[in-house]
């Protein structure tokens, strides 16, 4: 009786992660069946030709002695077959077996030099190049024709930032967002967004990019809500599934892993507004 855990539904179902094949290795499988077909053709031919044809006139294969005790032309059956063994060492050359190793050789060297070194797949925020885990389907890249994509990510980048926001009623962030900019210009309205405008206050991180020197480096004090102020950011600070990472002696320099980039983007915003997320304590 085979294991308990075999026999889990999971189990049952799960399949062996079958090999990736391109186009271009099923066809040459085709191809060399083909030619494998042909060459079998032709040596069967050669073959029976040869028995039926032969005769005594063998003059040319430089045989001494009695020609029968070294070869028996009669014997027409032993003649297909040593024939046909002969025409498939001679003929074999017709099967490009060395064309599978040039092609491996020629995809690894794509991958190699050309995806992992290519600049336009190369990741400067993070400082990530390329990396071809695979060469089996290196040309299957030039007959796409069509991306099919419903997963959030794939084809955008999935970065949220913190740029705004709305304490008591009270919008707090210079600039103009993406949805602004949308809206005037389906408006037909021009929108200047200069960057030198913004203050020394202004803070700009992976997650975070605002700009208002009312509530920045501690300003929100002195305003007309400051605890509803405080109140939302330590709402920021707590209210996450974020895992921080370094020491607690230093905040400033803590970072912090979140499954999600609207989770991080918000515990950066608290940590700049200075509500610093550096334990988590579990009960």
């Amino acid at each position: 009786m085979p294991p308990g855990g075999t026999l889990l539904q999971v189990m049952m179902n799960s399949m062996n992660v079958p090999s990736k094949r391109s186009t271009l290795e099923k066809k040459l499988d085709k191809l060399i069946l083909a030619l494998f077909a042909t060459l079998f053709t032709m040596c069967v031919i050669g073959a029976i030709g040869s028995g039926v044809f032969i005769n005594e006139k063998y003059f040319y294969l430089g045989l001494r002695g009695r020609v029968e005790d070294q070869f028996n032309p009669k014997n027409r059956l032993v003649v297909t077959i040593l024939t046909m063994f002969t025409l498939i060492t001679l003929y074999s050359t017709i099967i490009p077996i060395s064309l599978y190793v040039s092609i491996e050789m020629i995809k690894f060297i794509q991958c190699a030099q050309f995806i992992n070194n290519d600049l336009n797949m190369y990741h400067a925020e993070s400082n990530t190049p390329a990396l071809a885990r695979t060469s089996n389907l290196n040309e299957e890249l030039g007959q796409v024709e069509y991306i099919f994509s419903d997963k959030t990510g794939t084809l955008t980048r999935n970065l949220m930032e913190f740029f705004k926001c709305s304490i008591g009623g009270e919008i707090y962030g210079t600039g103009i967002t993406e949805i602004e900019k949308g809206g005037a210009e389906r408006a037909g309205v021009r929108i200047d967004d200069d960057e030198d405008k913004r203050s020394a206050t202004a803070v700009h991180e992976k997650g975070f990019n605002f700009d208002d020197t009312r509530i920045m480096r501690g300003a929100w004090r002195n305003e007309p809500n400051p605890e509803a102020c405080m109140e939302f950011f330590r709402c920021l600070a707590i209210c996450h599934t974020v895992l921080p990472e370094g020491e607690e002696e230093t905040p400033e320099k803590i970072t912090y892993q979140a499954a999600s980039p609207d989770e991080a983007a918000l515990v950066a915003a608290a940590k700049n507004f200075g509500f610093f997320f550096y334990r988590q304590v579990l009960p």
